[in-house]
Parts: C-alpha cells; sequence; structure tokens
C-alpha cells in the first residue's frame, strides 16, 4: 500500500508511447486461469495490484482494512481463445470476458496465492469455498507441496510483477508484467530533492503471493523493504501502515513505486530470498520424508507383530511355522497359507489336493453352489483343462428349454450378421466366428495410431532406464524402490503376454549377492551383505525370469549402476522433457489430459518443466501413461456423461 512516511522516487509522468507486452500466456486454450474479482461491494472485476486513486480513498481503505484477501479474490476460468494482446475467458458461473492477457493469472501462481491465504490463515470466505480446488491440485503432487522456488526460477526470475501503470527511465508504460533490466553495474548516488529520496539499498523481497497477504503490503505486486538513506535510516516507522517492523529507516514497497534504475538491486535481493526459498523448501521436504519414514517403520513394526501372533496362533493349531501367509483380497485381517506345495505338476497330485467336500474347506468358505464340490473325476482344477465328454458338465440349474430357445436364437442371429462376422471351421469341425473388421476402419485411425506409437516409445524409454538404475533406489530413501522390477513389467512384456499380466513368479537367474528379490513379489532390497568395490563403469546385471499361466515365460534384464547412489531424479528430467513431446498433439483432449495427471509427479504441465522424481516413482508414472495410451489405441474413448 502507498507510504505516508518518505515516499519512494516516484516515476516520470507516462507519456503518449504506451507499449504493452504479453510476457506468456497465463494458459493454453482450454486450459484453467484465474480472474481476479471484488471481494467486497458489487462483484465486479478488479485489479488487486492498483494504488487507491486518492488520499481519500486510501484513507477509506486503511480504515475498513480493505487490502489483500478482503479487497480482491479470485475465481477459477478457462482460457477460451487468445487474440492478440487480449484474451477471451469464460469463468465457472457462465460470464464472458475479454481482457488483456496481463489480467489473467497463470493457473499455478493462482493457486500459489490460495496456499499462501491457507497457511497464513486467511479467514476470508472465498478462500474456504476454493480450498477443494487446492486440495485436488495437491493431492496430484507427490510430496503435496508447490514449489514457489521453482516457480520463481522458471517464470518470474527475470521478471517484475508491478501495477497497471509503470512508467520506466525511457517514458515506456508497463502494465503488471515487465521485464528487469540487467546491468553489471549498480545504480549511481542521487540526490535528495523535489520530493526524490535516496534509497541506501533494497533490504528484502516478496512475490506477490507473500504480499497480497502481508499486512505492511495487501496489494497484488511485488513488494521490496527498502532501506532508505540519511536522514531517513534512523527513523523508526514501525507505526506507518507499511513501515518494517524490525528494521529502523525501513518501509516496505511496490514494485510500481520505484524506478527502473533499481533494477539490478531488484535482481539481488530477489536471488537471496531465492537461496533462502530453496532451504525452506528443502527442510520442509526432509521433515515430510522423515514422517513418512517414521510412518513405514510403523506399520512395518505392525506387520510384524502381526505375523508373530500369526506363527503363534499356527503352533497353536499344530502348524508348521514356516508356513507362509497371504492377507485375504476382500479382508485383510484374515490371512491365508498353503502347508504343502505340490512336489510336480502331475495330474494325480494335483487333484489328491483339491477340496471334494465342505469339510476339505476353510470354516467359512465353500463351493460354490450350484454345482457344488467338484467330484473325483473333475479335470476343473487343471491350468490346461478343456473339459471332458465323460465328465458329467450338464447344469441343471440353468438348462431349462425356454432358455435354451432364447440362446440358440440369439446365436443364430448373430451369426447371420454377415456384414459383422463370418462363421468357420464347418468343414474341419473346428466352429467359430471370425470377425470382419475391413468394412469398419476407425475414423480416427491417425489418432488411435499415434497414441499406440507413443505407448511403445514410452515402454522404450522405461527398458532404457532399466540399463542403468542406480543403487540409490535400494538404499531406503525412497520406500517405493523395492518395487521397481515389478513397475518395470510391462516394458518386458512381448507379444507372448500382450495383456501385460502380472507374473506370478519372479525367478531370479543372475541376481548379485548383496541384493534379494521375493519369488512372489518382485520386491527388490539390499540383504545387508558388503558391496564389493566395482571398477569405474561398471554395472551389476539383474537377469529374472518371469513366469506365466499359459503364456511363456518372460525374460526382464537390468542393470544396477553400483556408483550412482542418488535416486535417479536428476537423470530422468531428461528423459521426462522428451516423452511429453509427443503429448501435446494427441488427440481426443480427454486423453491428453488424463495423461498429464498420470505424469504429474515427474512433470510441471503448468509451468512446461520435468521435475526431480525417484527413478521407482519415474518408472510407475511412465508405466501407468504408456498402458493408458496403449488401451485408447484399441478401445473408444467417449465424453463423460455429466447428466446436463
Amino acid at each position: 500500500m502507498p507510504e505516508t512516511g518518505p515516499p519512494a522516487p516516484q516515476p516520470a509522468p507516462a507519456t503518449t508511447n504506451h507499449t504493452q507486452t504479453a510476457l506468456g500466456a497465463p494458459a493454453s486454450k482450454g486450459g484453467p486461469c484465474w480472474v481476479w474479482r471484488s471481494a467486497v461491494g458489487p462483484d465486479v472485476l478488479r485489479d488487486p495490484s492498483e494504488l487507491p486513486p486518492s488520499a481519500e480513498a486510501h484513507e477509506a481503505r486503511i480504515w475498513s482494512n480493505h487490502w489483500g484477501p478482503t479487497w480482491s479474490k479470485l475465481c477459477p476460468a478457462i482460457m477460451h481463445e487468445v487474440k492478440g494482446a487480449n484474451v477471451i475467458v469464460k469463468e465457472r458461473g457462465g460470464q464472458v470476458h475479454e481482457l488483456p492477457i496481463h489480467r489473467v493469472l497463470n493457473w499455478y501462481e493462482g493457486l500459489l496465492v490460495l496456499d499462501a491465504l491457507e497457511k497464513g490463515g486467511s479467514e476470508a470466505a472465498w478462500v474456504k469455498e476454493l480450498s477443494t480446488i487446492l486440495a485436488g491440485e495437491r493431492a496430484k503432487l507427490k510430496n503435496g507441496t508447490f514449489s514457489a522456488f521453482r516457480y520463481v526460477q522458471k517464470k518470474m526470475m527475470e521478471i517484475a510483477v508491478t501495477g497497471p501503470s509503470f512508467v520506466d527511465s525511457r517514458g515506456s508504460t508497463c502494465s503488471h508484467r515487465r521485464v528487469l533490466q540487467r546491468s553489471s553495474t549498480m545504480p549511481a548516488e542521487g540526490t535528495a530533492k523535489d520530493g526524490w529520496y535516496q534509497v541506501q539499498a533494497l533490504v528484502e523481497y516478496l512475490p506477490p503471493w507473500e504480499a497480497f497477504l502481508h499486512k505492511r503490503c495487501g496489494m497484488y505486486q511485488d513488494f521490496y523493504m527498502v532501506q532508505w538513506a540519511s536522514p531517513h535510516d534512523a527513523v523508526d516507522y514501525k507505526s506507518y501502515e507499511n513501515g518494517s517492523e524490525s528494521l529502523k529507516g525501513a518501509t516496505w514497497e511496490p514494485d510500481e513505486c520505484l524506478p527502473d534504475d533499481l533494477d539490478p538491486l531488484r535482481l539481488q535481493v530477489k536471488r537471496t530470498w531465492m537461496e533462502k526459498q530453496r532451504d525452506r523448501e528443502l527442510l520442509l521436504e526432509k521433515d515430510r520424508r522423515e514422517r513418512e519414514q517414521r510412518e513405514i517403520s510403523r506399520v512395518a513394526g505392525d506387520d510384524a507383530a502381526r505375523h508373530k501372533r500369526t506363527l503363534e496362533e499356527f503352533q497353536e493349531a499344530g502348524l508348521p511355522k514356516a508356513a507362509r501367509t497371504i492377507e485375504d483380497i476382500m479382508n485383510p485381517s484374515i490371512r491365508h497359507g498353503v502347508l504343502h506345495l505340490p512336489t510336480s505338476t502331475d495330474d494325480k497330485e494335483i487333484k489328491a489336493g483339491w477340496p471334494k467336500n465342505d469339510a476339505d474347506f476353510p470354516a467359512g468358505y465353500g463351493a460354490a453352489d450350484p454345482p457344488g464340490c467338484c467330484k473325483p473325476e473333475c479335470d476343473c482344477m487343471e491350468d490346461w483343462h478343456l473339459g471332458r465328454a465323460g465328465v458329467d458338465s450338464k447344469k441343471p440349474w440353468i438348462d431349462v428349454p425356454d432358455r435354451a430357445k432364447f440362446v440358440d436364437t440369439s446365436l443364430q442371429g448373430f451369426i447371420n450378421l454377415q456384414g459383422l462376422v463370418t462363421r468357420r471351421g464347418q468343414v474341419s469341425g473346428n466352429h467359430y466366428l471370425e470377425a470382419v473388421h475391413t468394412n469398419y476402419q476407425r475414423a480416427d485411425f491417425n489418432d488411435v495410431s499415434h497414441a499406440a506409437d507413443l505407448s511403445r516409445v514410452f515402454l522404450a524409454a522405461i527398458r532404457e532406464a532399466a540399463q542403468a538404475i542406480p543403487l540409490g533406489a535400494f538404499l531406503g530413501e525412497d520406500p517405493d524402490g523395492k518395487g521397481i522390477f515389478r513397475e518395470m513389467v510391462p516394458a518386458f512384456c512381448g507379444a507372448a503376454n500382450v495383456q501385460a499380466l502380472m507374473p506370478v513368479q519372479f525367478l531370479p537367474t543372475s541376481v548379485p549377492h548383496w541384493l534379494r528379490i521375493s519369488i512372489d513379489s518382485g520386491e527388490a532390497w539390499l540383504n545387508g551383505e558388503e558391496i564389493p568395490v566395482y571398477q569405474k563403469g561398471h554395472k551389476v546385471r539383474v537377469l529374472l525370469t518371469m513366469g506365466n499361466f499359459n503364456a511363456p515365460s518372460e525374460t526382464m534384464e537390468a542393470f544396477i549402476d553400483p556408483h550412482d547412489v542418488s535416486n535417479g531424479g536428476q537423470v530422468m528430467t531428461h528423459r521426462t522433457a522428451q516423452l511429453v513431446k509427443g503429448i501435446s498433439t494427441l488427440k481426443p483432449t480427454g486423453l491428453r489430459q488424463v495423461l498429464e495427471q498420470m505424469l504429474a509427479e515427474v512433470f510441471d504441465f503448468q509451468l512446461a518443466m520435468p521435475l526431480e522424481a525417484p527413478i521407482a516413482c519415474w518408472v510407475h508414472s511412465v508405466v501407468d501413461a504408456a498402458l493408458a495410451l496403449r488401451a485408447a489405441s484399441v478401445g473408444c474413448i467417449v465424453p463423460r456423461d455429466t447428466g446436463n
């Protein structure tokens, strides 16, 4: 807010040379953005960076405390069209506006505003109304935290967020955003005269979302704590509405009230803020990970205690302690175990252990009835079962004349649809229906082909990443690291396993002695044995045979880099940047939006920049995206029915 103490040097009056440069669109067409409206009085569009037009208006706002969130509010909108320096946006209430591009706020920047207001304890009603949006956007982030450091680094390091009418030293006028002037020299010493006061230094910087909430600022501009030169440096401005509470002779000033000659000082104090903000965010991330690790340890302790109780129950029941139990898929409080595994695949051994009466089932469980328990001659427990004519396979409870008649009529009607199917096997006796596909090529063939191609590119990137998995992925910092081989399965499934089903076994063919891999789950962890010192550049081979039912086994070959103790996040950013290039041309739009959500942990689509994520997180996100692309290439995506 404007000062009532020593005024900052005022810019020269505006000239007729009015220029407006759009420093980047706030959103792509069809993307989300924000517009500012009044939080008090008539519900109209409002500029939150604008200074009060007169001393009387300034005084009135001071007495009524109409600053920041009590004066202006954010409203979500959709970017419909960009028309030169203007944009057309549509608010959720249906209002459509054509505004200068600088009056529309970037979606991520708006989330930083809401985040700052929520953390600052703002009681504004509109902030609470938007809390659901904020929570939803937080949920898309792996650590649930918005990074002001990354945003300023990417979008605002060279940009000043100023007022609606900033006049530079050349007499040109800029609105809301302007490029900071770079200079290797500090501004020349000035003279205090004619209402101009000397600036000794810029001490602190506040980005606009923090200044908007700050009780000494209250407008949406960059704010700087200005240390005034003598004789004002000894004055205590604490009682002024913009006076510093911690430093004598200093006041908080908006960017609009400081001349562009001070841009080198702006950049200097901004860099200092960046360093401090980076350290703050790193500390918060460290605390979050420590809390997660404590929770993991607590859960692991609970699991160990539950396992101990299970062993005690086994002992009481006279069962062997070595029996391995598995959680029930529907009720985790119940566990199942196998006492004796078959020693061969011989029919007689498999049938001998198959339940054939109610007493063979655990308490509370039984066979589906109808048809009831298996009989001694049944062969349905065999994985290769095709059915035998000698086995009574009739289903009298559904084999009624009317039903059989309707089924035969429906089947014959389908056979007669010669434009859809062709009947085959009448000579050989292998009766089946073959689909006719030549007459029904999809209208979106090029779109689904692009999705299929992109899916293959994503899976190839996974296989490439598997050739240099950092040892740090297994060191415990990333709790998801132990599941990295399981996550990579779809990338190593060939044509023999087109459904990419999860293998039933992971058999280690070649694994270093210091690494353990679960045969059942594929999880990997360091077993505590000493890791030898390998020659520089050497990578340790891991070869797994993935066993499947009714399909040939697949092989996964990966390599661990024993010299890389990082979690792989920095290396993955380059691969991420390459992968997302193909997403922008995906159709339909809904598919692209789904992909953006799936990749939100590894790429910030608002800032158009890759995010550092552990390699296990990266693999999970990229595999999910690849499978979604593959599903889209063989399915048909339709708009969701909203009920309207």
